[in-house]
C-alpha cells in the first residue's frame, strides 16, 4: 500500500460521508483526481498533502517527505533513500550520546538525569527516523534488529 493510500485513507475517516467522494467534497475537487492521486496516475500535489495531512490529523511534514520520496524517480529516489537512511543512524547516535548531554547540578558535579532538551532531540529523531524507516519501502539496505529496538525504545 503506498503512502498516499495511506494518508487519503487516514483522511477519509473524518470526513462526512467517510469516503473519498466526502474527502474530494472537502478538498473541492472531483472524485476522479482523488482516485488518481491514489493510483499514481497523477503525482499528488505538495499543497494538497499538506492540506489532507491537516483534514487527517497528521503532521504534514512527515508526509511530505514521504510522499515525495515515493514519487520521486532516479536520483532523487535514491537520495531520498539514503536520507532516511542516515536520519536512522542520527537517532542511534544520539542515544549514544546521553552520557555528553547529562545535565548538571546546581553544585556543578555531573546530575544523574539526563537534559531535557537531549530527550526532545533524541524523541523526535527516533520518531521521525521510525516514521521514515516503517513507511519507506524503498530502501535497499535492512536494519538491524538491534536497531530497530532502538528506535522503538
Amino acid at each position: 500500500m503506498s503512502n498516499v493510500t495511506i494518508l487519503l485513507d487516514k483522511a477519509v475517516k473524518t470526513c462526512s460521508p467517510a469516503n473519498y467522494n466526502g474527502l474530494a467534497t472537502r478538498l473541492n475537487v472531483s472524485r476522479s483526481l482523488v482516485s488518481a492521486w491514489k493510483t499514481g496516475k497523477f503525482p499528488f500535489p505538495q499543497e494538497r498533502i499538506a492540506e489532507v495531512a491537516r483534514i487527517a490529523h497528521q503532521d504534514a511534514g512527515d508526509w511530505l517527505v514521504l510522499i515525495e520520496a515515493e514519487q520521486a524517480r532516479g536520483e532523487a529516489k535514491k537520495a531520498y533513500g539514503s536520507l532516511a537512511r542516515r536520519l536512522g543512524i542520527a537517532a542511534l547516535l544520539a542515544l549514544l550520546c546521553a552520557p555528553v548531554l547529562a545535565s548538571t547540578n546546581a553544585a556543578g558535579s555531573p546530575a544523574i538525569r539526563i537534559n531535557p532538551a537531549y530527550c526532545l532531540l533524541c524523541s523526535t529523531l527516533r520518531h521521525l527516523a521510525r516514521f521514515l524507516i516503517t513507511r519507506f519501502q524503498t530502501s535497499t539496505r535492512r536494519i538491524s534488529h538491534g536497531q530497530m529496538l532502538a528506535l522503538q525504545g
